[in-house]
């Protein structure tokens, strides 16, 4: 049994906080109420951005709980900005720790680039975490494998799966990668229910593989299941929040 079985609502009348509730729970898999903060500020954002750039999301009717419009406008930029921090921690641990693994590739050799130089790459956690401390831009002292297991390994590890599943439909699917989006790199998840829908399928194949992995050391029980429910209903958009 896993520790927590998540319920996601595909059928919610408001599409956006589908995707919202999935990126706050694998930012925060030990806080729930960083998570509805989190949630919040994604869709209160994302509103108020489409009804920026686009006029006509502003005239027209939609289901939007009230809750999103509760906290001051300054909070809700640190919440997001925060949030994202901890989503990108995540990303970055699918990328580079967890991928090689989940693709079947255990402990051979992978071709990795650094610096614009190719080099062969035994994807153990320290090895491959250097690489996600890169990538979040670490120097200095905080560079160091204590800190990258405190910071970004342990508290990724109940949501590896959900993290990996959307970063492998990013780089299949979407064609682009999250880190060169900048805030918005999960805007197709927001505006489309049945992305998230594939995803949390394949965050669930992923999960079951966890426990067979050595490197990870990872127990069923000490993840967190992604359960879709209902059918994802189309969100009528005209243009992007670019």
């Amino acid at each position: 049994m896993p520790r927590e079985i998540v319920h996601v609502n595909l059928s919610s009348k408001f599409p956006i906080e589908i995707g919202a509730r999935f990126f706050s729970i694998i930012a925060y898999p030990d806080n729930a109420q960083e998570r509805d903060r989190y949630s919040l500020a994604i869709s209160r954002l994302y509103v108020q951005r489409r009804a920026e750039n686009n006029p006509e999301f502003g005239r027209t009717l939609h289901y939007i709980p009230p809750a999103i419009f509760v906290a001051p406008w300054r909070d809700v930029e640190r919440t997001f900005k925060r949030g994202n921090k901890h989503l990108r921690r995540r990303i970055a641990a699918a990328r580079w720790i967890a991928m090689p693994h989940l693709r079947g590739e255990g402990l051979k050799p992978i071709q990795v680039q650094r610096e614009g130089v190719i080099e062969a790459v035994i994807p153990t956690l320290k090895n491959m975490g250097i690489f996600a401390m890169d990538e979040l831009g670490w120097q200095g002292k905080s560079k160091s494998v204590p800190t990258l297991k405190h910071k970004i390994w342990a508290p990724s590890r109940p949501v590896i799966h959900a993290a990996a599943a959307y970063l492998l439909w990013c780089n299949i699917y979407a064609h682009f990668d999250p880190e060169k989006e900048g805030d918005f790199f999960f805007l197709a998840c927001l505006e489309h229910p049945s992305t998230v829908a594939a995803i949390l399928r394949r965050a669930e194949e992923f999960r079951l593989m966890l426990p067979a992995i050595r490197q990870f050391q990872i127990k069923e029980k000490d993840t967190i299941q992604f359960l879709g429910q209902g059918s994802p209903i189309k969100f009528h958009t005209s243009k992007s929040t670019n």
